[in-house]
């Protein structure tokens, strides 16, 4: 092919280029959509060289050259130019034919009505526009809003149609809705801070950490929380507060616990005798019966006997204390009243 050929080709393409993008197709953009195509195109190659055919003797002349076509494969344009003279001599080679002109280039634009400009509704979706769906309604209840965005939950849409409807949407956490866009209420498993609930674990067992009104567990609120074994936790009993059977603590009442349990009849409780407190739980005083000897009692017998004075102090004659059931008749020995051994003179 002769150099003038790829020139005057290359310049036809060209100009079909300029006329597409003049025209607005190639493709979407914000402004006009891919169903924007266009009708005609870049122009076709030029004639190609002319046949160049040796002739025999006296031969018949080259083959005449192809003319140019149109973008689409059309009907030729321009016709190749005439054929060669064929040689004159044996041997000879005929001239080239002229080569044919390019052919014109197709118009550009789009195809009538279907060159649309870039709306959220009209059923084509244009990624170029911002458009994350297009189903060509107005319908925000569905998976695509009438904004052409993916319907989600927190979009403050309420989608009741497709795979995934919601019961609600007030774009996050509020106190009727869930952050999830489910109807809030206590036992959906859903915790929900803003509905009041401290917990939601989805199940109706008041003996867990959370308790059916959405509370967390504590020793008191009348709910014993039992845990498996081994695990840590638990209470031994709840009666919401002191009871004959059980501590407000949760714990079984019992004398020696060092909580003073006055329901279970319970006047102190040291953990153990104290100066104040005996062994059964009761203030420590002489003459009860029961011998403190932390609270400084030798001996108590509710009472005088012959081993123990009223005072809680063992019978000594000298002490100062007549104890008649210990023989005492005085005491302290006085001269000239009371003998040694506490008997009168």
């Amino acid at each position: 092919m002769r150099p003038a050929l790829h020139l005057r080709t290359w310049i036809a393409g060209a100009a079909a280029l300029v006329a597409v993008a003049a025209n607005g197709c190639g493709g979407d953009s914000a402004y006009c959509d891919s169903e924007c195509s266009s009708s005609g195109g870049a122009s076709g190659d030029g004639g190609r060289a002319a046949g160049s055919g040796a002739g025999n003797l006296g031969g018949s002349a080259g083959a005449p050259g192809d003319g140019g076509r149109d973008a689409t494969g059309g009907a030729t344009v321009v016709s190749g130019g005439a054929s060669g003279d064929g040689g004159v001599a044996a041997g000879g080679t005929g001239n080239a034919g002229d080569a044919g002109n390019a052919g014109d280039a197709g118009s550009g634009g789009c195809r009538g009505a279907d060159c649309l400009p870039a709306v959220c509704g009209d059923d084509i979706l244009n990624r170029a526009a911002g458009e994350e769906c297009d189903d060509g309604n107005q319908n925000n209840a569905d998976a695509c809003t009438s904004a052409c965005h993916i319907a989600r939950c927190g979009d403050h849409i309420v989608r009741t149609s497709g795979a995934m409807p919601e019961a609600c949407d007030d774009g996050g956490e509020t106190l009727a809705c869930n952050a999830n866009c489910t109807l809030a209420r206590c036992g959906d498993g859903v915790f929900n801070a803003t509905a009041g609930e401290a917990c939601d674990d989805g199940n109706k067992s008041n003996s867990d950490e959370c308790t059916n009104a959405c509370k967390l567990h504590r020793c008191g609120d009348g709910f014993v929380w039992r845990v498996s074994e081994g695990q840590p936790g638990g209470e031994a009993c709840d009666d919401a507060g002191d009871s004959t059977t059980c501590d407000a603590n949760c714990t079984p009442a019992e004398c020696g616990d060092g909580y003073t349990n006055h329901q279970a009849a319970e006047e102190c409780d040291d953990a153990g005798e104290s100066a104040h407190c005996t062994l059964s739980c009761s203030a420590s005083r002489c003459g009860d019966g029961i011998t403190n000897v932390t609270a400084g009692e030798a001996c108590d017998v509710l009472g005088e006997s012959a081993t123990c004075d009223s005072d809680c102090t063992r019978p000594q004659c000298g002490d100062g204390h007549i104890n008649a059931a210990a023989g005492e008749q005085c005491d302290p020995p006085t001269a000239g009243s009371c003998d040694a051994n506490c008997k009168q003179l």
